[in-house]
């Protein structure tokens, strides 16, 4: 079900009564305060590096202001924030302090002011980048002697071979590299750069270290086969490492096939320049498949997975631990659903053949796991329900296109059981709905927290957001017209039409009058025992007459010169009687005649005096000029 929304203009003309009717209360005032989201210093720091000794100032200073604006593009260097340095030279020396703080009374950001401070450098801090260019054993002394000191004078600005730092090695042979040999870069304490030490050993792989999981031998593999699939690995991790010169593979004599039982070794030679470690042994054994089991669980197997995708995928998984296995000939995969995708409860089953060579074990059963039901709890909270309109079948048929958006190959709509405690045809403010798994159900799991969708009564503040534009109410109106308009007004919105008079609410007055005073007022109330309404009530304030539209018809009156007093007087009365029926001469308003210039005959001025009280709170008066 959709909910129809209408945006009405609305133009009232009241032709009974000439009272302007259209706002809520005396003045409705809305104030709007920005609020501003300053960024705070602290979060930024972390970001910002300490400056090193022989940086360029300059340099550093953009490297900052680069980063504050990362941070936010409206940040600007001297106008939200600065930059304070220590340094008497162009670049840092050690000591040397940078102060980053906040402009006083800027808009963007605040916190505390940010220090860093000029440090010898750690050489501690290139261990890391260090062991990416060590050498290999057999690798010449002198070659990467030039590449070491190139890679430190690059990365440290400024440093020196002899005058801040040297470099010792510890070597078997002083021309190449051997296994066990170490490079130690170290400071000298009269550096102004740096300080401290790093050591780094040369490449010594353990071939125990080596994954080999997904090339251990099986029976029934020709020797060959699993040679060339361990030296796939080795290789892989020790790139350089060369068989029968840094290792060797051995297999029982004499066979053609692996049996059970069987042995197969990896062996670091002694002489080797990159591996080290003891024998690396395999017994060989028929693989039970009951090993794979937590792999395939691992799978993406629910409800809409593609079936063929997570058969070949078991495959996969069975070729990858033993590749000389074949589907059909050592195992079969068996699914039960004829549908492309998979459906809870759905099953797969992994046998193996009888008299294969490759495989033992029992059979794998893989079953689709059932749905849990939040699987659609966002589309039952965005289902519209209009108190007072929306039907309990309604509700129940959106819920029925929302499973069968969920499953479109089979039908799913009697997979849930939808309760309420609501007594009446139609939702109202106090009702309540509950989604379950029905008994038994094989798409939703018994184990689902139930969905429960609770209706809102309608606020009273929401009524009163919409008819505070449309509502202003003027002395002179009569209690029944301006009750009758809010309720026109407030019927033409599709949620508040459901609401009913005497049912829902009431409108009072706190007038006795037939005519509403300025200091009266209307009140829209609550009645208590609404099924749709919540709150308390809307005062509708009465506002003063407003004069200036009496005093623009009273000047297109024809009132002039030619005219008796009397005449003229009976002209501006029927005005008034036409504008303002509800007032009486000489009890709410009164005609004074007076002349500026007795001299001159019949210029005459008129003034209607309008006495506050019911209508209007102070005296005010209109002049009239004779024309």
């Amino acid at each position: 079900m959709k909910k129809l929304s209408l945006s009405l203009l609305f133009v009232i003309s009241i032709t009974t009564s000439p009272v302007l009717t259209l706002s809520c209360s005396k003045e409705v005032r809305h104030v709007f305060e920005e609020e501003v989201d300053m960024l705070n210093m602290g979060d930024i720091e972390i970001n910002i590096r300490e400056p090193r000794p022989n940086d360029l100032e300059t340099d550093y200073i953009n490297e900052i202001i680069s980063i504050f604006e990362n941070w936010s593009e409206d940040l600007v260097y001297k106008t939200h924030y600065e930059i304070i340095t220590t340094n008497k030279e162009p670049e840092f020396m050690v000591g040397d302090q940078v102060y980053i703080k906040p402009v006083k009374d800027n808009n963007k950001i605040y916190g505390k002011i940010i220090n860093k401070s000029t440090n010898l450098i750690s050489l501690s801090e290139l261990d890391e980048e260090l062991n990416l260019i060590k050498p290999l054993p057999g690798e010449d002394k002198n070659t990467f002697d030039k590449l070491l000191i190139e890679f430190l004078e690059t990365k440290i600005k400024g440093i020196k071979l002899e005058t801040d730092y040297e470099v010792i090695y510890k070597m078997k042979n002083d021309l190449a590299f051997s296994k066990g040999d170490s490079i130690t870069v170290t400071s000298f304490p009269k550096s102004r750069i740096i300080r401290g030490a790093s050591v780094v050993q040369i490449n010594i792989f353990d071939i125990n270290t080596i994954n080999y999981e997904k090339a251990i031998p099986r029976i029934n593999e020709k020797p060959s086969d699993v040679e060339t699939r361990l030296e796939k690995v080795i290789q892989t991790n020790v790139f350089d490492a060369k068989k029968d010169e840094d290792y060797i593979i051995e297999f029982p004599s004499n066979s053609n096939l692996l049996k059970e039982g069987d042995k197969v070794r990896i062996v670091a030679k002694k002489d080797s320049r990159i591996l080290t470690g003891e024998n690396v042994e395999f017994i060989v054994e028929t693989y039970n498949i009951k090993d794979l089991k937590e792999t395939i669980e691992q799978l993406d197997f629910n409800f809409k997975t593609n079936q063929e995708l997570f058969l070949n995928q078991i495959e996969s998984a069975i070729l990858s631990e033993v590749p000389q296995s074949q589907r059909g000939l050592d195992y079969t995969l068996i699914s039960n659903t004829d549908f492309q995708y998979f459906m809870p409860t759905d099953i797969v089953e992994l046998q193996i053949i009888p008299g294969n060579h490759y495989l033992i074990g029992e059979k794998l059963t893989f079953e689709v796991p059932k749905l849990d039901l939040q699987v659609i709890e966002d589309d039952i909270a965005n289902i519209e329900v209009q108190l007072g309109v929306t039907t309990i079948q309604e509700f129940q048929e959106e819920v029925n296109s929302t499973l069968d958006l969920l499953s479109s190959d089979i039908d799913i709509k009697d997979q849930v059981e939808i309760r309420t405690d609501n007594l009446e045809t139609t939702f109202n403010g106090n009702s309540s709905v509950e989604i379950v798994p029905t008994n038994n159900s094989f798409f939703f799991s018994s184990e689902s927290k139930s969905i429960v969708k609770k209706m809102e009564y309608i606020k009273l503040d929401e009524v009163k957001d919409f008819l505070a534009p449309a509502i202003n109410i003027y002395a002179g109106a009569t209690f029944s017209g301006m009750a009758n308009l809010i309720k026109e007004i407030l019927w033409t919105d599709s949620r508040f039409s459901v609401l009913k008079e005497d049912i829902d609410f009431e409108l009072t007055t706190t007038s006795g009058n037939q005519f509403l005073h300025y200091t009266d007022s209307i009140c829209l109330s609550v009645i208590q025992n609404s099924n749709l309404l919540k709150g308390d009530k809307i005062i509708f304030d009465v506002n003063e007459l407003e004069i200036k539209g009496i005093e623009d018809e009273l000047n297109q009156v024809d009132i002039n010169s030619q005219n008796s007093h009397l005449e003229n007087q009976v002209l501006i009365n029927n005005c008034l009687q036409e504008m303002v029926p509800f007032m009486r001469e000489y009890i709410d308003y009164k005609i004074f005649i007076y002349e500026k210039n007795k001299a001159v005959q019949n210029f005459q001025n008129y003034s209607v005096i309008f006495f506050g009280g019911k209508w209007i709170q102070n005296q005010t008066s209109i002049d009239l000029l004779i024309k």
